[in-house]
């Protein structure tokens, strides 16, 4: 625990690792806590080009500051790219990209593209339930749906979750 970052390795085999410098120090939004990050192949977010296109990451700003106050807007989702296949990355000028409607734990994006939508979707953990966001840019973010406020197990705050497509036997 800590000043967190995002560290940075790359492989060739998923067996032998090259450590890098890190990818993502803490700044005045607050520590790098988790996220994802995704190849924008179309280029939807502008940020690369069609030739280049850019690898995004979406994560977790979680500012110190307004938690030691108790405030409960402490966590937002911030971006960063990288248009050198993940060596460099630059932070989005107008983070957050994602901001807090006032709720503590709203955190853990998990980020991937939805071809039946054509969007960009982010789910969310948020306390007890996770949200849905949805995106044509990576930037501008506007809320779906939720799941869990009345369903399955509510004793804690739900960490990382994941949402993917599945396809029914036979099909």
């Amino acid at each position: 625990w800590g000043p967190m970052h995002w560290g940075h390795a790359i492989t060739k085999d998923l067996v032998h690792w090259q450590h890098l410098p890190i990818a993502l120090y803490p700044d005045s939004l607050g520590l790098i806590f988790s996220g994802s990050a995704v190849v924008d192949e179309k280029n939807s977010s502008g940020l690369g080009t069609a030739e280049n296109p850019p690898i995004v990451a979406i994560f977790t700003y979680h500012s110190e500051e307004k938690a030691k106050k108790g405030r409960t807007d402490y966590q937002t989702q911030g971006m960063a790219y990288s248009l050198d296949s993940g060596r460099t990355w630059k932070k989005y000028e107008k983070n957050p990209v994602v901001r807090n409607p006032g709720i503590a734990d709203f955190r853990d994006p998990k980020v991937f593209w939805h071809e039946g939508s054509k969007k960009w979707v982010m789910i969310l953990a948020v306390q007890d339930h996770i949200e849905l966001y949805g995106s044509r840019d990576l930037k501008a973010w506007n809320k779906l749906s939720e799941f869990g406020k009345d369903y399955g197990a509510h004793g804690g705050v739900l960490e990382c979750p994941d949402l993917f497509e599945l396809q029914a036997d036979g099909e």
